[in-house]
């Protein structure tokens, strides 16, 4: 590829900050994005159990530890070293002691779900100049008129469209929904007068009936939970967050319609199926580029493990200490398995990490030619970054206003990433 001129970062916009994040990342909590609520330590619902996968994931760790010291920077002359040795073939034992094999970094704090995306989206776009300072310029310098009626649309539909405001599962009944019940309704009203075209057509197009779908998966929950407490499976709070999802115009799989995804490491394959993907509905070619992120989910939240009274909740959301390592490490090998399918190409990838209702947003850049060198089985120097965000639990009125900004504006980079690549093929065919 021919040397391009550097990609500028990130400019400034309003309150939002896109301060570079490097490893060890800065403690910041811009204006623009409420923190999500501290008034609970307990564990969402769905309890924790240990599986046969996690005792498989101990042996995964043993084996990572005694191998990480064979691992060097140094150039390997076969395809069957230490690192394809390491790697469980399936990415569901994969756990985040296999992260210095793989010259993968991560934040050692975590950040506000906007720095990481601002940032993130910078290092995916580097090759693309002009298109990142395009972008750039209509989500944050001048942000668009589509852009703020989006986002005045959703911020309305998860402030009075859904009404529970609470941590867990466990606190909504049914009295709670057939309240939310009735407010939609008004709602549905409020919303035609308060917003303008582009606002009301996307409410009447896409969010009031994913609002509905939202509404019948937790009625359909906390049922379920009434008839038998640990009766709430992971595929429900997939299905929750699917439906979250949809409010803001996102198109996403669940895992029935995921298919297997193979990464070549040496002279073998590393499968993985995530639990879900948020992808380009626009792509004919589903094996083309068209992923903008992968989505993990679990049934619980780390919580109940690591808080107690010297530990507060506001240290540990900076600590990174509600994420497990299995879930960080299954996670970033279902990141780095789809990374020929992002729409960034091979730079980088978006992603969510979901447990229970504690929603985690992601980014995985990886430097050029990185999957050639993995598939080679000899990384040589080629690393990458992961980053993570603080939690935030979508059952919570701040939890979901945190969220608004990041997925407006991810949905929006979709379609604008759709068009990009729609010109970029007319202009080839011609």
């Amino acid at each position: 590829m021919e040397e391009k001129e550097s990609t500028p970062r990130p400019e400034k916009s309003g309150n939002s900050s896109t301060d570079s994040v490097e490893h060890e990342t800065k403690e910041y909590t811009p204006s623009h994005c409420r923190s999500p609520s501290t008034s609970s330590q307990k564990c969402s619902i769905g309890k924790r159990k240990i599986s046969s996968s996690e005792s498989e994931n101990s042996e995964t760790g043993s084996a990572a530890k005694r191998l990480l010291s064979e691992i060097s920077d140094s150039s390997r002359s076969d395809n069957s070293g230490p690192l394809s040795a390491v790697l469980p073939h399936n990415t569901c034992n994969w756990t985040d002691l296999l992260f210095p094999p793989l010259q993968i970094s991560e934040n050692k704090r975590s950040e506000d779900a906007m720095i990481i995306f601002s940032n993130a989206y910078y290092d995916f776009l580097k090759d693309e100049v002009d298109m990142f300072k395009e972008l750039n310029e209509f989500l944050n310098l001048n942000p668009s008129k589509q852009l703020k009626e989006e986002q005045k649309c959703f911020e309305h539909a998860v402030t009075y469209g859904i009404t529970i405001d609470c941590e867990l599962l466990d606190d909504v009944t049914i009295a709670d929904l057939e309240h939310m019940e009735v407010k939609m309704n008004e709602v549905l009203v409020s919303a035609s007068n308060l917003l303008e075209d582009t606002g009301r057509n996307i409410w009447e197009r896409t969010v009031w009936r994913s609002l509905e779908m939202f509404l019948s998966q937790l009625f359909h929950m906390v049922r379920r939970r009434t008839e038998d407490p640990d009766g709430v499976s992971e595929g429900m709070f997939t299905e929750l967050f699917m439906c979250f999802m949809r409010i803001f115009g996102l198109e996403i799989f669940g895992f029935s319609n995921v298919k297997n995804y193979k990464l070549q490491v040496g002279n073998g394959n590393v499968i993985s199926k995530p639990e879900a993907i948020i992808y380009n509905p626009r792509q004919k070619n589903m094996d083309c580029s068209q992923v903008i992120a992968v989505v993990k989910v679990k049934n619980y939240s780390m919580k109940k493990e690591y808080c107690s009274d010297l530990l507060s909740k506001e240290k540990m959301q900076h600590s990174l200490e509600y994420l497990a390592s299995e879930v960080k490490g299954q996670h970033m090998g279902e990141m780095l398995s789809l990374l020929p399918s992002s729409v960034f190409g091979t730079n980088g990838i978006f992603g969510f990490i979901v447990q229970g209702t504690n929603v985690t947003f992601a980014s995985l850049a990886v430097e050029k030619n990185y999957l050639e060198c993995l598939a080679s089985g000899n990384l040589q120097k080629k690393c990458g970054k992961v980053a993570y965000s603080k939690e935030y639990n979508i059952l919570s009125k701040t939890g979901r206003l945190s969220l608004v900004q990041m997925l407006s504006h991810l949905s929006v980079m979709l379609k604008y990433l759709n068009k990009c690549y729609v010109k970029k093929r007319g202009k080839m065919q011609n």
